[in-house]
């Protein structure tokens, strides 16, 4: 069942800033500074359109499968459109910038499939924002935060079983992915807020 916070774009935008605090904002002005000034930028999964709100009009599109979501980012006036992510066909013909902010962890096991097609693009970087693991699995409090996660992190769309599995994955497995998937030559670089890791993927 989808999660309140996926039905109500307030709701979610409240439960953003209680899971991140200040990071919230760092980790969007890192992206926004990663970002040229006439670049265009491909917003995947961009949910509300907190991405754009930081792009200062800059050349931007958003894809998205909620229409809430979508709806909410269009009375922003963002360029948005409620479209599956795997619609490839519908990709803007040229691209700079690909940015998936809390993305992959809703799309597993097809988060693989996902950045072989991306690397396969003629883009200059893939910027990737997910959450990774502070706490030790074994731990009671891993378990609070699994059951809290399970009960507002349900997008409807996803299963939440498979999501579960991969829940808070590590920096390490997170890069062992990027290197599965992405078959051509590239530079990383990454920096963490809180417990959000931000790639930044300059493809050669």
């Amino acid at each position: 069942m989808k999660s309140l916070t996926y039905k109500f774009p307030f709701l979610y935008h409240y439960m953003l800033k209680i899971m991140h605090g200040k990071n919230l904002k760092k980790r969007y002005n890192f992206i926004a500074d990663q970002i040229e000034e006439n670049d265009f930028v491909l917003d995947l999964g961009c949910g509300t359109g907190l991405l754009a709100d930081y792009l200062k009009g800059k050349r931007y599109k958003g894809m998205d499968i909620n229409n809430d979501f979508i709806k909410f980012a269009e009375s922003k006036g963002h360029n948005v459109v409620n479209s599956d992510i795997f619609e490839f066909d519908k990709y803007p013909s040229s691209v700079d910038v690909v940015v998936l902010v809390d993305m992959l962890h809703h799309i597993t096991p097809k988060e693989v499939e996902l950045m072989e097609r991306l690397a396969e693009m003629d883009v200059k970087k893939i910027i990737v924002s997910e959450p990774v693991s502070t706490i030790q699995k074994k731990s009671f409090f891993y378990g609070v935060a699994k059951l809290i996660y399970r009960i507002i992190d349900d997008d409807g769309y996803n299963e939440m079983k498979i999501r579960l599995e991969r829940f808070q994955e590590s920096k390490a497995g997170i890069e062992d992915m990027l290197r599965d998937s992405i078959k051509r030559r590239y530079d990383l670089t990454s920096k963490t807020f809180g417990s959000d890791l931000i790639m930044v993927i300059r493809l050669n």
